[in-house]
């Protein structure tokens, strides 16, 4: 470690959200958002709006979709509708922790948010994205993006969800008889690493990130999130 150089710690979580574990893609988007969704399928209205601690919203999508698919409601009611399978992968879910360094505000925390996802490339690559922050509680320093990644690309004619984008999945090989994610440098972890540690770079500030845990803190286990 070099002299005047501090490490800030970081980690990066991703789950697949499945329909035969109790997934609901509707449940999910409104939680993460802290607002209101309606399974138009189910007619279970979610309602997550009294939680006051998302402090940014915002939904990509390539520029070919229709605009009405950067509302949450739209959106995740097309994620409900395509995946007809009882075991559909229905979205990855992603949690990535964001610098707490008191030299940072909301404004750069959104900004570095943006910039790994687009170096992940997902709207590129025609997928729709959900993006929350969530600000820590009183006292605690977990400031949180929440990511919801569609598992299937918008069609070309952008009218809604079209096939599975497998080939951006992990590639996974089989070990010994256990199975191994092969390392990538466009995994998340990695992507978050180097933005970070560019981003820290450019606003002259004295920290790194030395290496991207892909386990959770304490603050983002499961029932802390309520799921």
């Amino acid at each position: 470690m070099r002299i005047g150089i501090e490490m800030a710690i970081q980690f990066t979580r991703i789950e697949f959200l499945t329909r035969s574990k109790g997934g609901d893609s509707c449940r999910k988007a409104a939680y993460n958002a802290r607002t209101i969704v309606e399974n138009e399928k189910t007619g279970i209205k979610y309602n997550f709006s009294r939680k006051k601690d998302n402090v940014y919203h915002t939904v990509l999508i390539p520029d070919y979709v229709n605009q009405e698919f950067k509302n949450i409601q739209t959106l995740m009611n097309e994620v409900e509708r395509t995946a007809k399978d009882p075991n559909s992968q229905l979205l990855k879910d992603i949690v990535i922790a964001l610098p707490d360094e008191k030299e940072l505000n909301l404004e750069h925390r959104i900004e570095l948010t943006h910039r790994i996802v687009d170096a992940m490339e997902w709207v590129q690559n025609g997928l729709g994205v959900q993006i929350d922050i969530h600000k820590p509680q009183i006292g605690d320093k977990n400031w949180h993006a929440h990511i919801l990644l569609t598992m299937r690309r918008f069609r070309k004619d952008g009218t809604g969800l079209g096939d599975r984008a497998v080939d951006l999945n992990p590639k996974i090989i089989t070990v010994n008889g256990k199975k191994v994610v092969i390392k990538d440098s466009k995994m998340i972890h990695e992507i978050a690493k180097e933005e970070t540690n560019a981003y820290f770079a450019e606003l002259g500030l004295p920290y790194r990130v030395d290496e991207t845990s892909e386990v959770p803190g304490k603050h983002i286990g499961l029932v802390e999130l309520g799921i």
